[in-house]
Protein backbone atom coordinates (compact mmCIF):
# COMPACT_ATOMS: atom_id res chain seq x y z
CA UNK A 1 0.00 0.00 0.00
CA UNK A 2 2.79 2.51 0.75
CA UNK A 3 4.38 2.04 -2.67
CA UNK A 4 0.96 2.15 -4.33
CA UNK A 5 0.18 5.43 -2.57
CA UNK A 6 3.60 6.86 -3.44
CA UNK A 7 3.14 6.14 -7.14
CA UNK A 8 -0.55 6.92 -7.61
CA UNK A 9 -1.18 9.34 -4.71
CA UNK A 10 -4.25 7.45 -3.48
CA UNK A 11 -4.79 4.40 -1.29
CA UNK A 12 -5.75 1.11 -2.94
CA UNK A 13 -9.23 1.45 -1.40
CA UNK A 14 -9.82 4.89 -2.91
CA UNK A 15 -8.40 3.68 -6.22
CA UNK A 16 -10.97 0.86 -6.25
CA UNK A 17 -13.81 3.26 -5.46
CA UNK A 18 -12.81 5.59 -8.30
CA UNK A 19 -12.44 2.65 -10.69
CA UNK A 20 -15.92 1.35 -9.81
CA UNK A 21 -17.45 4.79 -10.33
CA UNK A 22 -15.87 5.47 -13.74
CA UNK A 23 -15.87 1.96 -15.24
CA UNK A 24 -19.50 2.10 -16.49
CA UNK A 25 -18.79 5.21 -18.59
CA UNK A 26 -19.28 4.50 -22.32
CA UNK A 27 -15.88 6.08 -23.04
CA UNK A 28 -14.34 2.78 -21.90
CA UNK A 29 -16.35 0.63 -24.33
CA UNK A 30 -14.73 -0.69 -27.47
CA UNK A 31 -15.40 1.28 -30.64
CA UNK A 32 -16.74 0.08 -33.99
CA UNK A 33 -13.54 -1.87 -34.71
CA UNK A 34 -14.34 -4.19 -31.81
CA UNK A 35 -10.76 -3.93 -30.56
CA UNK A 36 -10.70 -4.28 -26.77
CA UNK A 37 -9.50 -1.38 -24.69
CA UNK A 38 -6.96 -1.68 -21.93
CA UNK A 39 -8.58 -2.39 -18.56
CA UNK A 40 -10.02 0.65 -16.78
CA UNK A 41 -7.75 0.03 -13.78
CA UNK A 42 -4.65 0.37 -15.97
CA UNK A 43 -5.98 3.53 -17.62
CA UNK A 44 -6.80 5.01 -14.21
CA UNK A 45 -3.35 4.11 -12.84
CA UNK A 46 -1.63 5.84 -15.76
CA UNK A 47 -3.86 8.90 -15.30
CA UNK A 48 -3.19 9.15 -11.56
CA UNK A 49 0.53 8.59 -12.01
CA UNK A 50 0.59 11.38 -14.59
CA UNK A 51 -1.32 13.79 -12.34
CA UNK A 52 0.79 12.92 -9.32
CA UNK A 53 4.14 13.77 -10.89
CA UNK A 54 5.73 16.87 -12.33
CA UNK A 55 8.94 17.86 -14.06
CA UNK A 56 10.79 15.21 -16.05
CA UNK A 57 8.85 12.40 -14.36
CA UNK A 58 5.62 13.76 -15.85
CA UNK A 59 6.64 13.64 -19.51
CA UNK A 60 4.47 11.44 -21.70
CA UNK A 61 7.52 9.36 -22.66
CA UNK A 62 8.59 8.82 -19.04
CA UNK A 63 5.10 7.72 -18.07
CA UNK A 64 4.88 5.43 -21.10
CA UNK A 65 8.20 3.83 -20.11
CA UNK A 66 7.01 3.39 -16.51
CA UNK A 67 3.75 1.76 -17.63
CA UNK A 68 5.19 -0.23 -20.53
CA UNK A 69 2.82 1.35 -23.06
CA UNK A 70 3.03 3.62 -26.10
CA UNK A 71 3.18 7.40 -25.75
CA UNK A 72 -0.18 7.73 -27.49
CA UNK A 73 -1.77 5.42 -24.94
CA UNK A 74 -0.73 7.73 -22.10
CA UNK A 75 -2.59 10.57 -23.81
CA UNK A 76 -5.62 8.41 -24.71
CA UNK A 77 -5.88 6.92 -21.21
CA UNK A 78 -5.60 10.38 -19.63
CA UNK A 79 -8.29 11.80 -21.90
CA UNK A 80 -10.68 8.91 -21.25
CA UNK A 81 -10.32 8.98 -17.47
CA UNK A 82 -10.65 12.78 -17.38
CA UNK A 83 -13.80 12.51 -19.52
CA UNK A 84 -15.29 9.87 -17.20
CA UNK A 85 -14.48 11.91 -14.08
CA UNK A 86 -16.00 15.04 -15.59
CA UNK A 87 -19.13 13.01 -16.27
CA UNK A 88 -19.47 12.49 -12.51
CA UNK A 89 -19.07 16.18 -11.69
CA UNK A 90 -22.72 17.05 -11.11
CA UNK A 91 -23.24 13.98 -8.94
CA UNK A 92 -20.39 14.77 -6.54
CA UNK A 93 -19.78 18.52 -6.78
CA UNK A 94 -22.80 20.46 -5.59
CA UNK A 95 -23.56 23.71 -3.85
CA UNK A 96 -24.56 23.37 -0.22
CA UNK A 97 -28.20 23.54 0.80
CA UNK A 98 -29.48 26.39 2.96
CA UNK A 99 -29.36 24.10 6.00
CA UNK A 100 -25.74 23.10 5.27
CA UNK A 101 -24.75 26.75 4.86
CA UNK A 102 -26.31 27.67 8.20
CA UNK A 103 -24.62 24.71 9.89
CA UNK A 104 -21.23 25.72 8.46
CA UNK A 105 -21.68 29.31 9.58
CA UNK A 106 -22.53 28.21 13.12
CA UNK A 107 -19.55 25.86 13.21
CA UNK A 108 -17.20 28.65 12.03
CA UNK A 109 -18.26 30.88 14.91
CA UNK A 110 -18.26 28.05 17.48
CA UNK A 111 -14.80 26.77 16.56
CA UNK A 112 -13.16 30.15 16.09
CA UNK A 113 -14.98 32.16 18.74
CA UNK A 114 -15.05 34.98 16.21
CA UNK A 115 -18.53 36.40 15.60
CA UNK A 116 -17.24 38.31 12.55
CA UNK A 117 -16.96 34.99 10.70
CA UNK A 118 -20.67 34.25 11.05
CA UNK A 119 -21.36 35.37 7.49
CA UNK A 120 -18.95 32.96 5.82
CA UNK A 121 -19.35 29.31 5.05
CA UNK A 122 -16.69 28.40 2.46
CA UNK A 123 -13.15 27.76 3.67
CA UNK A 124 -10.04 25.73 2.89
CA UNK A 125 -7.37 24.34 5.14
CA UNK A 126 -4.49 26.17 3.46
CA UNK A 127 -2.95 23.16 1.73
CA UNK A 128 -1.11 24.37 -1.37
CA UNK A 129 -1.40 22.44 -4.61
CA UNK A 130 1.90 22.87 -6.45
CA UNK A 131 1.79 23.80 -10.11
CA UNK A 132 4.14 22.26 -12.67
CA UNK A 133 5.32 25.66 -13.86
CA UNK A 134 4.66 29.37 -13.51
CA UNK A 135 1.29 30.23 -15.07
CA UNK A 136 1.46 32.51 -18.09
CA UNK A 137 -1.32 34.79 -16.87
CA UNK A 138 -0.51 36.76 -13.70
CA UNK A 139 2.31 34.30 -13.02
CA UNK A 140 3.76 36.02 -9.96
CA UNK A 141 0.35 35.96 -8.28
CA UNK A 142 0.70 32.20 -7.91
CA UNK A 143 4.09 32.36 -6.10
CA UNK A 144 3.61 31.53 -2.42
CA UNK A 145 5.57 31.96 0.80
CA UNK A 146 7.14 28.51 0.35
CA UNK A 147 8.68 29.66 -2.94
CA UNK A 148 6.38 27.49 -5.04
CA UNK A 149 3.92 28.30 -7.77
CA UNK A 150 0.76 26.90 -6.24
CA UNK A 151 -3.01 27.19 -5.91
Amino acid sequence: PAEFRRLLRVSPTIFGIIENRIAPDPIFRSGPTGRRQTEVRVQLAVFLYRLGHYGNAASVSSIADWAGIADGSVINFSNRVAWALLGLHDKYVTWPTAAQIESARSMAVTRSGCEAWSGGYLAVDGTAIKLYQKPGLFGESWFNRSSDYAV
